[in-house]
């Protein structure tokens, strides 16, 4: 009898341990779709000179050729990604902005857009 309650309880623990780190396993892999989204956005760059920007469509250049170029060698990605959480990514890279760095983001599990500060999870070194 002492071994079942025992055996139960580490079933318990182990449980509420692993539900405890689900959050952390979700902004893992959020983070690791942003690197890949981050690293197409570098191979598009090489082929086209520049960022695509936000108010031109901005990730729909990863997967479809929106510009008609002819330097376009993608598809970059294989579909538009969201987190881990269903939110799409956020990108802000706006051509005519001096700064050319674009931020790229998830508004993570609580949905709340914080343009990258707060909860959100933005790869580094824009955060």
């Amino acid at each position: 009898m002492l071994a079942k309650i025992i055996a139960s309880l580490t079933v318990i623990l182990t449980f509420n341990t692993i539900k405890g780190y689900g959050h952390v396993i979700q902004e893992q892999e959020t983070l690791k779709t942003l690197e890949s989204i981050s690293l197409a956005l570098e191979l598009f760059k090489l082929d086209l000179g520049y960022y695509p920007c936000t108010e031109d469509g901005g990730l729909l250049h990863l997967t479809e050729n929106k510009t008609h170029s002819k330097a376009w060698l993608g598809p970059y990605l294989p579909k538009q990604y969201t987190d881990a959480w269903g939110n799409n990514f956020q990108y802000k890279f706006y051509c005519k902005q001096k700064n050319k760095i674009f931020l790229l983001y998830s508004i993570g599990k609580n949905k709340v857009d914080d343009s990258g500060n707060g909860d959100d999870i933005v790869i580094p070194p824009w955060k």
